[in-house]
């Protein structure tokens, strides 16, 4: 079984490395507004005079673009494959990062600027990226959606020294510019020649012949229909899971140095244990992609949800031991490497294909709500008590919680008997009361 298993495996990675290379450029420079801005806020508060609340100001317009628009542009995924919305989303996404260095002291154009950002990432959504390898690979889907996922690893290692010697030398509004020109002119010719999803690959080949494709339409995917799948109790309990660990992992990376700092560490000390955490977010990816595809996928996501519960033992229970952060910065890395992993992955064995997009779209935008809010409620448990003590002692209930959301996730449907025959009968079922009124 396992020999068959590699057979399957090396296959699939032999037709589709250049897509997975595709899509972890394109991961890749989606995620690069997030990590340079850190290191471009000393001078843009310089010569504008903006507090840091300002400046950073620019995520909550992106997070309220992806809240609204990420089931939507899911459907738009599904119905339209995920190619062309790639290909324009890097173009719109790396200008609107080299227009950045034309802000002014207007904090109005800040925040224009910031909205074409949020446009463009909404065509560069981990969905997109996600819904092709997904559709592509099945017996190594864990480790190919894991190489994907681990590119924000690498843009928390690369690109703050990258801008840091740009605006050292160059200013920071070349700073901008050379981000965005200069990534998008190596990523656009990679997903231009190599980034298919099934559907698209279905489109190209029926363009190509001028007939229909074969009669086992590849373009018609099999699984749930959107509602089918927004009314299952696996959607609710997938989100609910996705919502708490995001809570966990976003409100403890984001804060890790200033935690650091209250448990008996200096900043520069503090800067370089948090470091560690993209090195291990990159490790847990891959280890999760790998484990996912062996074991019960619902097991491997529980236990990496838990991980964060040993981060704040370690915190609270040994402060200025280096040996101790170090550790619970690697948990911390690593459960937050996993977890999307688990979350496209069970995505996909649960709702099929059919309209992956749209209900994993609905997911990014809950769990980007978690973004928003676990930051916020950390930084006010601060203000209020004067330390992190008890955002460490909250993060031991939501991860048990998410841990056993996730071990609740019922049987996997089989999609492998509903044909693309059946589904367009179902559709065309669907359809005849519309007509008929």
């Amino acid at each position: 079984m396992e020999a068959s298993y590699r057979q399957a495996a090396i296959a699939e990675w032999r037709v589709g490395w250049p897509l997975v290379l595709s899509a972890f450029a394109g991961s890749f420079l989606a995620s690069i507004y997030a990590y340079s801005v850190g290191v471009l806020i000393a001078p843009l508060e310089a010569e504008f005079g903006w507090s840091r609340a300002q400046i950073t100001s620019g995520f909550l317009v992106v997070s309220c673009f992806s809240v609204v628009l990420s089931i939507f542009m899911g459907m738009v995924i599904d119905r339209f494959g995920p190619r062309r919305l790639a290909l324009i989303g890097v173009l719109v996404y790396s200008a609107a990062l080299a227009l950045l260095s034309q802000a002014t002291g207007s904090l109005w154009l800040w925040w224009a600027l910031w909205a074409l950002i949020a446009t463009g990432i909404m065509f560069i959504k981990p969905t997109v990226w996600v819904t092709a390898i997904s559709s592509q690979f099945d017996t190594s889907r864990g480790v190919a959606l894991a190489v994907v996922l681990s590119a924000s690893g690498f843009v928390s290692l690369a690109v703050p020294m990258i801008t840091l010697l740009l605006a050292d030398n160059l200013g920071w509004r070349m700073a901008y510019a050379v981000l965005g020109i200069g990534a998008g002119a190596i990523v656009f010719p990679l997903v231009l020649f190599f980034f298919h999803s099934a559907k698209d690959g279905a489109r190209k080949t029926k363009r190509r012949s001028g007939t229909a494709p074969a009669p086992a339409n590849p373009a018609v995917l099999t699984g749930l229909t959107t509602r089918e799948g927004l009314t299952s109790l696996n959607f609710w309990l997938l989100a609910g899971a996705g919502l708490s660990a995001s809570l966990v992992s976003i409100a403890l990376s984001l804060n890790m140095v200033p935690i650091l700092t209250t448990r008996e560490f200096d900043r520069v000390a503090a800067a370089g244990i948090a470091g560690v955490i993209g090195m291990a977010q990159i490790a847990g990816r891959l280890a999760g992609g790998y484990l996912l595809d062996r074991f019960n996928p619902r097991l491997v996501a529980a236990i990496s949800v838990v991980l964060p519960i040993g981060t704040s033992l370690l915190l609270l229970g040994a402060p200025g031991s280096y040996p101790m952060a170090l550790a619970a910065v690697v948990l911390l890395g690593f459960a937050a490497g996993a977890e999307m992993d688990a979350i496209a992955y069970l995505s996909g064995k649960c709702f099929g294909l059919r309209s992956f997009a749209t209900l994993f779209g609905a997911f990014t935008g809950i769990i980007t709500l978690g973004f928003g809010v676990g930051p916020v409620v950390a930084s006010y448990v601060y203000d209020v008590t004067g330390s992190y003590q008890l955002v460490l002692i909250g993060v031991l209930p939501l991860s048990l919680v998410s841990a056993i959301l996730f071990l609740l996730i019922r049987g996997f449907p089989d999609f492998a008997a509903q044909t693309p025959e059946t589904v367009l009968e179902e559709e065309a079922a669907e359809l005849k009361p519309a007509v008929a009124t």
